[in-house]
């Protein structure tokens, strides 16, 4: 039989387990603090709720930390060392995106009028007329012309940065005089022209930044030295028989130089050049040039 001491006990157990659910689920939301007022009957199970939710609390929260520590006292991956684009270590364009290790190379191509002196030059061959008979020549600078000049192709290839040194090399054309014609044995009739100019040698010089800016000056004093080829054709006519015969002479060239380069980008310049040979009174030289560099600014920007 029911009674009511039984319904009692019932309600009280069912009201016990509905405070406890109660309990766990404020413990599960962080509020294990005010679960640990409740009733004898859920306090256990709000005190374990209360441990856990401090447990879970303390882990998030130091966790938390931890990161936000570690996030701010983390080196960056690059530290910027300029404002100056060139200079720049990060970004797409930190270096010229160009490696360290590259050389500082230069290509130059250009022009340049090159006059000299031919009086100390002297051409000599051998004209062979066949059935007709040969004979040998001797020619003088003097009977081409005393003064002549060379409009010549420039190739140089230059290394290094402040202190550079490399080749040069050159050829081209001589607009000097033909030569009068002079009997060269009985019935043959020669005529000596000067053609070409070859030069060859080594430069060595040091340059300076003079101005800064997107367009950047630079001026270098350098030394030219090396040897200079001058090819003189020999026409010979002996009747209806028509010959030529090609000879050459060399002289040494030692010419200081001045420069002056404009940059046109990090990796063109445009520039001029002027000097004159030491061994050989009236000889000169100038020119123009396009340059391409390996580095940007040959590294001293």
């Amino acid at each position: 039989m029911v009674t009511a001491r039984t319904i009692a006990a019932a309600v009280a157990a069912a009201a016990a387990l509905v405070a406890g659910d109660v309990a766990a689920r404020a413990g599960s939301c962080g509020g294990g603090g005010d679960s640990g007022g409740g009733s004898s009957g859920g306090g256990s199970s709000g005190g374990d709720s209360s441990s856990d939710s401090g447990d879970s609390g303390g882990g998030d929260s130091s966790d938390s930390s931890y990161d936000s520590g570690s996030t701010s006292t983390a080196a960056p991956a690059c530290v910027e060392t300029s404002d100056v684009v060139g200079h720049q270590q990060c970004g797409r364009f930190g270096t010229w995106q160009m490696p360290r290790v590259a050389p500082f190379v230069s290509v130059e191509l250009g022009s340049s009028v090159r006059t000299f002196s031919m009086r100390a030059m002297q051409f000599s061959g051998r004209v062979d007329h066949g059935d007709h008979g040969a004979y040998t020549y001797r020619v003088t600078g003097g009977d081409l012309g005393a003064d002549v000049a060379a409009v010549t192709a420039d190739s140089r290839i230059l290394v290094g940065r402040r202190v550079y040194g490399g080749v040069e090399a050159s050829v081209g054309g001589v607009a000097g005089d033909e030569g009068q014609a002079t009997e060269a044995m009985a019935g043959a009739t020669m005529r000596p022209s000067v053609t070409a100019s070859l030069t060859g040698g080594g430069v060595l010089g040091a340059r300076l930044r003079v101005r800064q800016g997107r367009r950047p000056i630079t001026l270098s004093a350098e030394v030219f030295a090396g040897v200079q080829t001058v090819m003189v054709e020999v026409h010979s006519q002996y009747l209806a028989c028509d010959t030529t015969s090609t000879s050459s002479a060399h002289q040494t060239l030692v010419e200081p130089r001045l420069r002056a380069e404009a940059w046109l980008s990090p990796w063109m310049t445009v520039g001029a050049f002027a000097g004159s040979d030491l061994l050989h009174p009236g000889g000169e030289v100038m020119g123009v040039y396009l340059g391409a560099h390996v580095r940007a600014f040959d590294g001293v920007r």
